[in-house]
């Protein structure tokens, strides 16, 4: 039995902060996908990620603030 757990690529949040650059809120996760959703995010040394398909993983629907986002992305 292995206790090792899979470590996250601890720059993909950094990817996701670039492709938020665009973005003001308050927003909503559909116009987030809308002009955003299309952007790669690394999420591997060599793999990425449409960011639609990290967005889906979110529960929220709706962020008040940049802070709220991004509390409800990286638990998710």
């Amino acid at each position: 039995m292995s206790y090792m757990r899979e470590i996250p690529y601890l720059l993909t949040g950094h990817y996701v902060a670039i492709a938020m650059r665009p973005i003001t809120f308050p927003t909503t996760k559909a116009e987030i996908i809308e002009k955003v959703g299309g952007e790669p995010i690394r999420t591997s040394p060599d793999g990425y990620t449409p960011f639609r398909e990290l967005l889906a993983k979110v529960p929220l629907d709706e962020f008040s603030c940049a802070a709220e986002f991004y509390c409800a992305f990286n638990a998710s």
